[in-house]
């Protein structure tokens, strides 16, 4: 079961989708914040934090990484997997 996230830059949201445990997949992207364009180049290969939007056990805890493709369908890859387990 996927964990509901967002990702920011700095104080800026960039983006909503979805994120599994031990994966580095953001999966069902929408991208929130236009300054990025249509994609997020602007942000390649810069840390982005991503925070746990989803109620439960993770509910708020953020983890620090770097965007390192967006196939411009909705689905991003983070140099880090994420480190919490569905709860």
């Amino acid at each position: 079961m996927a964990l509901t996230c967002t990702i920011n830059k700095g104080t800026r949201q960039i983006g909503t989708g979805s994120v599994s445990g031990g994966s580095n997949a953001v999966s069902s992207f929408v991208l929130t914040d236009s300054v990025y364009g249509t994609k997020c180049e602007g942000v390649f290969g810069r840390n982005v934090t991503v925070c746990i939007t989803q109620s439960g056990t993770h509910l708020g805890r953020t983890f620090q990484s770097r965007i390192v493709t967006d196939d411009g369908a909705g689905n991003l890859t983070l140099r880090d997997a994420v480190p919490y387990i569905e709860a």
